[in-house]
């Protein structure tokens, strides 16, 4: 039978709490099924790169934002050496976007 976690259970998670199944501390298993999370979305992304951008070799310096880019981190780098994460929580995104910003009109 299924069970269902709070968004703040997950949450807690992944910064390293605990997740328990009434009496059962399933923080083991709750790992496991972030790490295949995390791989299946690398993948994903991983693919759109090496798709839309040659591997990614057309550009200096590849920066990963926004939510969950500090774990996926660890994930896409031995694919991108060149590969950067923005760690600024809220603002990822915008600081993302004004830095792909600046590296455009640099080599225009």
């Amino acid at each position: 039978m299924g069970h269902s976690f709070s968004i703040e259970q997950l949450d807690e998670v992944l910064h390293g709490g605990q997740l328990w199944l009434g009496p059962t501390d399933i923080t083991t298993q709750a790992i496991e099924w972030k790490h295949q999370a995390l791989l299946q979305v690398a993948r994903s992304v991983s693919g759109h790169i090496k798709t839309l951008w040659s591997g990614g070799d057309d550009v200096r310096k590849i920066l990963l934002t926004g939510g969950g880019s500090l774990q996926l981190y660890q994930y896409l780098l031995n694919d991108f050496g060149h590969l950067e994460a923005v760690a600024m929580g809220p603002m990822a995104n915008a600081f993302g976007g004004y830095s792909y910003g600046l590296l455009k009109r640099a080599s225009q």
